[in-house]
């Protein structure tokens, strides 16, 4: 196989192996309708549908984790750049959120872009926590997931509802757990395409 074509073929399964898992999450946690229909929950929350934000999330951490497992130096920088200007700005542009800078909606992004480009170098890709990488990545993620949400809501001086921790955390795992569940079979898939070298024979045997 050409290089370029093993190349394609590594980032289509990055890419579409996660998408298919968090859809199949999505809908079962959802239901059809409800995953792919915005929410009419009040113009303060905005009008976005679950699938948007679970979409937009798995496609830039799919690119992440490929530019991670690919050795793609610096290039795991651009990309959170580019998403977190990407996703302010379109934040910025929902009813309900138009009338606020969209410098808000930076801090929150940026906080959960690194934070996410570390979980997935120091938890997802570590060798020594293969065996747990998808309970240990759903757990930090959600986490994660949850603080960036409570640090958009302090910027947007919304007040939060009494169980909002625990909404988010398990909406959260539910999100990380397919997400990385889906990033599990495309590096394995991703692995068997280029296998690691063998190891170098032992000099000391006879």
């Amino acid at each position: 196989m050409n290089k370029q074509l093993e190349f394609a073929l590594k980032l289509a399964i990055a890419l579409i192996l996660p998408l298919l898992i968090v859809t199949a999450g999505g809908i079962f946690v959802y239901s059809s309708q409800g995953f792919f229909l915005s929410s009419d929950q009040g113009k303060a929350t905005g009008s976005v549908s679950p699938s948007a934000m679970y979409y937009g999330i798995t496609v830039l951490l799919a690119l992440l984790y490929f530019t991670l497992r690919q050795g793609m130096k610096h290039l795991d920088w651009a990309l959170i750049l580019a998403g977190f200007i990407i996703y302010s700005i379109a934040l910025n542009r929902l009813e309900g959120y138009s009338s606020h800078s969209v410098f808000v909606f930076v801090l929150p992004l940026v906080v959960f872009f690194i934070g996410m480009r570390y979980i997935l170098c120091y938890v997802f890709l570590w060798p020594a926590l293969r065996q747990i990488r998808l309970l240990s990545f759903s757990l930090i993620a959600a986490i994660l997931f949850s603080l960036v949400f409570r640090l958009q809501f302090f910027l947007l001086k919304q007040q939060v509802e009494s169980n909002f921790w625990q909404n988010r955390f398990l909406n959260g795992l539910m999100l990380f757990i397919c997400l990385g569940f889906g990033l599990s079979l495309a590096d394995y898939f991703i692995l068997k395409l280029n296998p690691p070298p063998p190891p170098p024979p032992d000099l000391d045997e006879d």
